[in-house]
């Protein structure tokens, strides 16, 4: 999966606040084991790739 991420989003876990892969975790059961194959910083915008296994 790969989602166009924009400056300023939050995708890890920051001081207790959720971010986006959490979310999308929680949203759907197939998603469970979603993980990032890499980071970007909160500040930086471009694709972030993601894999479920």
């Amino acid at each position: 999966m790969v989602i166009n991420k924009p400056a300023g989003c939050l995708f890890m876990v920051a001081r207790r606040r959720l971010g986006l892969i959490d979310a999308l975790r929680q949203m759907d059961e197939g998603w469970r084991h979603l993980e990032l194959v890499h980071r970007l910083d909160r500040d930086t915008s471009g694709c972030l790739v993601m894999q479920k296994n």
